[in-house]
């Protein structure tokens, strides 16, 4: 793609906030004489035209203005507080030192600094961040084990499950099948009663309720983590289905109960990945999202997934290092997928971009991903504390994460159990 629409809109006028043409030519070495605007573009589109130039270019930059540019582009060329934080963090640097924030992070390069060729205009055009990319060093991850003692000491629930998973759910599909289990009539998922007998019948009830509650005061599934889960991937596989406000067994219900733990778990993650019924944004009960358009979840699971592959197996990590490393590595796989996500502002009864935070938001989707899902199918074992959100709301924070053998094998990971 030809850099010419990008430097036409620049000026040849002083300006506070982007480059002008008269300093990308004095950085770039390019004599300005008494040259004309067109002069200007012409010279400087046959200084980036020449891909060995933008190498050596980055070669020039500093260890910082480096870790800039790669942070700059992972986060979807935009920064935020806490990407801004973590990278003067990472260099010795203090946020007093950079006291205007600025998505946009021109304000911390050197007024000479050669990184500034990078950015035409606002941005750093799609030509030179492809070249940028090629040159990028894989990112580095520190996913650091955990003691387990710790993890139990720490936490008000740990869940361990593996290749025993499907049992509880073979229990939904046996009652379904022979028990009278209702749905609701809005969104089709089992009743309160019905998720009363279910739970009953687990040899694994369901944790995750809030402290004040026991499983037989919750209101509806939707109150429970586990059973919701459970219920919302069996349907989704259609082993399970509402037949006209009855819970019946679906197309699938005799392949998962004739095949094996392995076949079972790769029934249910397929449908998963691919389902467009189930919308995790609206699982965290402390935000009210209405996202632009509804948009596949199958690469954003795809995205936590693939992730995963960098946990060690059978050890316990912190979540939080995890939810770093996919920030850090595709800190816009949410929004790419949905557009902008305005949430409830309840003092003024509108939604606004912006309210929350990269963790408040995409870290809990990633949360509700591990805690709901994929926990629910033995991949990863969990541990969770209970926790109130500003608004009183009780919720449970995923705190430890441990990729199992068997969840290894299932993602392809490794080639035995």
């Amino acid at each position: 793609m030809s850099l010419r629409p990008y430097l036409e809109q620049l000026t040849t006028n002083r300006s506070s906030y982007e480059m002008t043409l008269p300093q990308l030519l004095r950085i770039a070495g390019i004599p300005k004489g008494g040259k004309h605007k067109d002069e200007m573009v012409a010279a400087l589109e046959a200084f980036y035209g020449n891909e060995e130039t933008i190498v050596s270019l980055w070669r020039r930059l500093t260890d910082f203005e480096k870790d800039l540019m790669e942070t700059f582009i992972r986060c979807g060329q935009s920064l935020d507080y806490e990407d801004l934080t973590q990278l003067l963090a990472r260099h010795g640097k203090t946020q007093e030192r950079h006291r205007s924030f600025s998505p946009i992070p021109l304000g911390l390069l050197a007024p000479e600094s050669p990184a500034r060729l990078f950015f035409i205009g606002l941005t750093i055009p799609p030509s030179l961040e492809a070249i940028v990319t090629k040159l990028m060093p894989p990112l580095e991850v520190l996913l650091t084990g955990v003691d387990e003692g710790a993890v139990r000491s720490e936490t008000d629930y740990v869940q361990v499950l593996g290749d025993d998973f499907a049992g509880d759910m073979n229990v939904m599909i046996t009652m379904a099948n022979s028990t009278k289990l209702r749905t609701t009539k809005s969104g089709g998922l089992p009743t309160k009663a019905a998720a009363l007998q279910w739970n009953r019948a687990f040899a694994h009830p369901e944790p995750f309720l809030p402290s004040w509650r026991s499983a037989d005061d919750m209101w509806t599934i939707e109150d429970t983590t586990r059973l919701y889960g459970m219920a919302q991937l069996l349907m989704a596989a259609d082993v399970l289905r509402n037949n006209t406000g009855v819970m019946a067994v679906g197309s699938q219900a005799s392949a998962f109960l004739q095949a094996d733990p392995i076949g079972r778990c790769r029934l249910l993650l397929g449908a998963y990945v691919n389902t467009c019924a189930i919308q995790e944004l609206h699982r965290i009960p402390e935000v009210k999202a209405r996202p632009e358009r509804p948009g596949s979840m199958k690469r954003c699971r795809e995205t936590i997934i693939a992730c995963l592959a960098h946990c060690p197996v059978g050890e316990w990590i912190d979540s939080d290092e995890l939810i770093d490393y996919i920030r850090r590595s595709d800190k816009g796989f949410l929004v790419r997928e949905t557009g902008p996500i305005p949430t409830y502002d309840p003092n003024v009864r509108e939604y606004y971009d912006g309210m929350y935070d990269w963790r408040q938001l995409e870290g809990r989707f990633v949360e509700v991903v591990l805690l709901e899902y994929l926990a629910a199918l033995g991949i990863v074992d969990v541990a969770a504390n209970a926790a109130t959100d500003g608004t009183g709301i009780e919720i449970y924070r995923l705190r430890y994460i441990r990729l199992t053998a068997f969840g290894a094998f299932i993602l392809g990971f490794r080639d035995h159990l």
